[in-house]
Order: structure tokens, then C-alpha cells, then sequence
């Protein structure tokens, strides 16, 4: 038997011929016939054992498909009487890249004509469309038989493998690329997952699996939707932290089933909980939303949670940087501009951020830092609901909400003619403070848990534990570059620890030596007590002793009235555990041995 009757192809035709009653001629590049079916044989007057493996040309004259496999151009719906059949005849070339290496013949007969039709368009287009599929499936796809020989290799795999796939065919794998695994499984019927196959150079995770056929193995399959290991690492590592991702909404989800978007706001304290209720009750309006805070606190987590638990959360969230973008781009960039406004314009124009927001919410970022010319224009959007295209005469109107942010004081800014009063007024519907961290410390063990967690993912390994020093280190440095600073130390962290805690060791150089230049600065701002004999009473304590002193009382009557509960201690003064165990060390009061006390 030549290799070219392994083809899967002429296989899938022979089926496909029983299957819909249709006459299959196929022959291969040599325009010998290789598929011959039944009703092909009733229409010729002719058996199909002596039609297969001799020239077309001379067992069917009448017949096209060697001009066909000359030209490589189809021929459709041949109206051809013979032996009485009225046949219509389609004849096409079977395709490898773009070499015609075979030409198939579909016979059908006219008598209920409307149903066949629809038939053999759809077989057609399963015959061409067939290896295509088969290598947009998968990165590699073999198949070998029982014995090992090579039955099927898709176009990619042949590429991998640096070979023609038609010089595969018929061969024994281990031939093929000196491997045995594909023909064990085919004489085992054991699947082989999660194998490693080296490939052009590459490691490529690969799973074979048996071909069983009413119960009986008859050959294996190798396949593999990645292109190298490092492709299936990071798939697993997106499933991973999607994983993470359904696992936080799930967590935030109320009785109603419902998720709460400001639980990606993380924190407990008071002040932090106050700016949440506030944001979620200008979330149930349409108003303007001017969120104030410094760098880093999460001006975008509000505005996002704010669109998400809002009307318009099944609409765009469009964000835009007001100090990122130059002066001259920003207008065309909020609201568009024509073909032809300017040079280099794209064809067609160009949709502003404003239309793209169109019927949710726009985040205004930075826009403290927008210049004045830009200002009114702004203002203009705000009070009429309509934008003006760059080059355009005409307005659009727009249903967008708007939610602004700003590092920047705006009011001092109007003071020194900086900021247009009217567009401030504008802004300052709802306004939200965002603190920063260094006014809710209690909030840190929780950040550092959230962000620890999804960083850890991120990497692909376990999450590690935090020292209790580092954790005292966290909550006694003032981190003016809030949350976003405290994240980016963690996911240093996490690189330079290499075993399942976080020590002081493992922090960035660049942030320990932030804190000892802090301590440094406090050592020196606080002067030695009085000696001894001066005349106290005219000398002023400094702050520093005064707060000193005032929190070492506090600390100790906060432990009597909680007659050594150190929990309970810690709540009458308004602070976390992890705090209150860190002002114990720190005045050499008895802290115990554990938080948990």
C-alpha cells in the first residue's frame, strides 16, 4: 500500500462519500486514482477494484480531474449524462500550501436536487477547509497508526520539524524525529500528558493520546496548543491569577450575590471607610465627581469603583491623563477630529475620548495640570453636553459622567489665576478626599495582605509571611508615596526573598535608606531633656517629649483598663494590634511573644 493511502484526507472522503450518497473520485498528484466509491461504480458501470490505483485518464476518460490537477483550477456543477444518470459533476485540487497535490470529484445525482446541493457545498467546504482547521487548532498535531507509521502531521508540524509533510507520511516516527513515545502509546493504548518534546530547539509541551476505534486501539495522537514551555508558563500563570481575580469578586459578593466594586478599595479604617460610603452614594447619581488626594492613594480605584456601582457601569470607562498628554495633542484627543484637520490625520478621522465615553464615564486624571485654553473648551463639554471635532463645524452632543482627580490644591490654583473659577465650580459638585496612608497605619497589615496575594500570583510562587519587624518597620514610616510605594517595596521584596518569609534583609536598598535618613532627620529635630539642675519650669519641653511621654501614659492606662488584654488595649486606643505591639517594644513595655496574646 503506497503512503499516499494513509492520508487522512482520502479516508475522511470514503467516509464522507458513504455518508451522503454521493459519487467520490480522488486522485493524487500523480492522477492516480486513489478513492472510488460505490455509487461512483454503479454510475460507471465499473468496480471499484478496478478503478483504484490505475491512471484517470484511462479508466475514466470522460472524467476532468487530470486537467484539473494540471491547472489547479476548480471546475463546478458539469451537467454530464452517463449511463443513464443525469449527474451533476464538481470537480476540484486538494491543495498542500500552494502545491496541487491530489483533485477530488463529486458526483451527485439531480433527482432531489435542492437538498444535495446544500450537501455537497457544505462536503466542499469540510474538504478544504479541513488541514486548515487543523493547524489554526493546534500548534502541533500528529497522528501515527498502529505500528507507528505516520498517518497525519499538520502543516505546522512539518515546519517545526524542518520537513515536507508528504515525505512523513507512511514512515515510522521514530524515524521521523528518533522518538518512541507516540508509537508506545499506539501499541499500549496508555495517554501520555504533560510530556516535554524538544523541538527545533524549543521544549514544547506535548499530550499523546490512544486512537481507540470500536473499542480497539488502532494508533496515538500527539498534540499541543503551545508553541514553547515558556508559552504554556505564562498561560498557566494568567489562569492563575484569573483564578485570584474570581476569587476576590466572589469574596466581595453581599447577600444579594451582587459584587461590590469598592472592595478593590482595600482598608478598615475610619477615615477610609467614610471616603467609601461617600463614593457610593455619589455613585447612585449622575453629579461630577472631583476626587482630591495625593499621589498614589488610588484617585483611579475610586473613580473605576465609582462607574462599576454606578447605572453606567455596562458602558465605557474611558481614562485620560491630563498631564501626559501634550498641550497640542489633548484637544483632538478629548474630542476628535476630521479627516483632513490637520497634517497627518488618519483618513476617516479620528473619535475623541469624550465620544468613546459615550454613555458612561470619563476619568479626567490629572486635571490640575490642564492648561487654561484647554480649560474653557472643557468647560463648554460640561455645560452643553456637546463636543466640537477638531476641523469640524458642527457639535455632537454627549451623555458622559464626569469624574475628575487631582494632586493639586485647585482652590489655591484659582487664587493664582491658575484655574478657571467657573470650570472649578463645575468640578466641585461632589468632591472626595482620598487620605493617604500615613493617616490610616492600621490599614497597612490588610494592603500588605491584599497586594502580597496577587503579587505572589503574578510570580507563580506560594505567598510568603511578612516579619513581625518588617511589619512594625511598614507601620512606623510615613510613605509619601502612599499605597503605590508600598506596593512597589512589596513586589521588590518578593524578588529578593528567595524562602517563605519576608525579612528586613529582603527590602529595596533605596527604601531602608529612605528610613534610616527619617530616622536620622527625627534624631536630630529631637534635643536631649534638660540636665539636671537647670531651671526647668523657664525651659520649654519639646513636642517631641511631651508626645513622648503623653503616649507611654496611654499605652499603660489603656493596659490597666484592659487588665493586660492586650487586644482589647489596642482597640480602646483606636489602633491595630500589630501598632500597639510595636509602641510596647518601642517604650519597653512587656509585649509578650505574640500579636495573638
Amino acid at each position: 500500500m503506497s503512503r499516499e493511502q494513509h492520508s487522512p484526507v482520502f479516508e475522511f472522503l470514503r467516509l464522507l462519500g458513504a455518508e451522503l450518497n454521493l459519487g467520490v473520485v480522488a486522485v493524487d498528484h500523480r492522477g492516480t486514482v486513489r478513492v472510488f466509491n460505490y455509487f461512483a461504480g454503479s454510475v460507471a458501470k465499473i468496480r471499484p477494484q478496478e478503478v483504484l490505483g490505475r491512471p484517470a485518464e484511462v479508466v475514466l476518460p470522460w472524467t476532468n480531474l487530470c486537467t484539473v490537477l494540471r491547472t489547479g483550477e476548480p471546475r463546478y456543477n458539469q451537467c454530464l449524462e452517463v449511463n443513464g444518470y443525469s449527474l451533476r459533476i464538481s470537480e476540484v485540487p486538494v491543495r498542500n500550501g500552494s502545491a496541487v497535490v491530489g483533485a477530488v470529484g463529486l458526483w451527485e445525482d439531480r433527482s432531489g436536487e435542492a437538498e444535495l446541493s446544500s450537501r455537497l457545498a457544505e462536503a466542499l467546504r469540510q474538504v478544504q477547509l479541513m488541514d486548515t482547521i487543523m493547524d489554526v487548532a493546534f500548534e502541533y498535531i500528529g497522528a501515527v497508526d498502529r505500528e507507528g507509521r505516520v498517518i497525519y502531521a499538520s502543516e505546522g508540524s512539518a515546519r517545526r520539524l524542518g520537513l515536507d509533510r508528504r515525505a512523513m507520511l507512511g514512515r515510522r516516527m521514530r524515524e521521523v524525529r528518533g522518538d518512541c513515545l507516540m508509537e508506545n502509546v499506539a501499541r499500549t493504548g496508555v495517554p501520555q500528558l504533560g510530556r516535554i518534546w524538544h523541538v527545533a530547539g524549543k521544549a514544547t509541551p506535548v499530550m499523546v493520546l490512544p486512537i481507540v476505534e470500536h473499542g480497539v486501539v488502532t494508533g496515538a495522537i500527539c498534540k499541543s496548543i503551545f508553541s514553547s514551555l515558556e508559552e504554556a508558563r505564562e498561560f498557566i500563570t494568567r489562569l492563575r491569577l484569573h483564578q485570584v481575580a474570581v476569587a476576590g469578586r466572589d469574596a466581595g459578593r453581599g447577600e444579594d450575590g451582587v459584587a461590590d466594586p469598592f472592595e478593590t478599595v482595600v482598608g478598615e479604617s475610619p477615615e477610609i471607610r467614610k471616603s467609601k460610603e461617600l463614593a457610593r452614594r455619589a455613585a447612585a447619581t449622575d453629579a461630577t465627581v472631583l476626587l482630591l488626594g495625593e499621589s498614589g492613594t488610588g484617585k483611579e480605584l475610586f473613580a473605576r469603583a465609582i462607574h462599576q456601582a454606578s447605572g453606567r457601569s455596562g458602558k465605557p470607562f474611558v481614562r485620560v491623563n491630563c498631564a501626559g498628554i501634550p498641550e497640542a495633542l489633548l484637544e483632538s484627543e478629548l474630542f476628535g477630529y476630521e479627516e483632513g484637520a490637520f497634517t497627518g490625520a488618519r483618513k476617516g478621522g479620528k473619535p475623541g475620548k469624550f465620544e468613546l465615553a459615550n454613555g458612561g464615564t470619563i476619568f479626567l486624571d490629572e486635571i490640575g495640570d490642564m492648561k487654561l485654553s484647554m480649560q474653557a473648551k472643557l468647560l463648554r463639554v460640561l455645560q452643553e453636553g456637546e463636543i466640537e471635532k477638531v476641523g469640524s463645524t458642527r457639535s455632537h452632543r454627549v451623555d458622559v459622567r464626569v469624574i475628575a482627580a487631582t494632586n493639586r490644591n485647585l482652590y489655591e490654583k484659582v487664587q493664582k489665576g491658575e484655574f478657571r473659577e467657573d470650570l472649578y465650580y463645575r468640578l466641585d459638585v461632589v468632591t472626595l478626599e482620598i487620605p493617604p496612608l500615613r493617616r490610616r497605619q492600621g490599614d497597612i497589615p490588610l494592603i500588605v495582605e491584599h497586594y502580597m496575594g496577587r503579587l505572589a500570583q503574578k510570580m507563580g510562587r506560594d505567598v510568603p509571611q511578612l516579619d513581625p519587624e518588617v511589619l512594625a518597620l511598614f507601620q512606623s514610616y510615613p510613605w509619601p508615596g502612599n499605597v503605590r510605594e508600598l506596593v512597589n517595596v512589596l513586589e521588590a521584596a518578593l524578588c529578593f526573598c528567595p524562602g517563605p518569609t519576608v525579612k528586613v534583609e529582603h527590602l529595596p536598598p533605596h527604601f531602608l535608606s529612605r528610613v534610616r535618613q527619617r530616622l536620622s532627620k527625627q534624631e536630630r529635630e529631637v534635643p536631649a531633656p534638660p540636665a539636671v539642675g537647670c531651671d526647668a519650669a523657664r525651659v520649654p519641653r519639646h513636642l517631641g517629649h511631651i508626645l513622648h511621654d503623653t503616649e507611654f501614659v496611654a499605652l499603660q492606662e489603656a493596659l490597666e483598663m484592659a487588665k493586660g488584654n492586650k487586644k482589647r488595649a489596642a482597640a480602646l486606643l483606636g489602633i491595630s494590634r500589630s501598632s500597639f505591639y510595636n509602641k510596647l517594644r518601642r517604650y519597653g513595655l512587656p509585649s509578650g511573644n505574640s500579636p495573638r496574646s
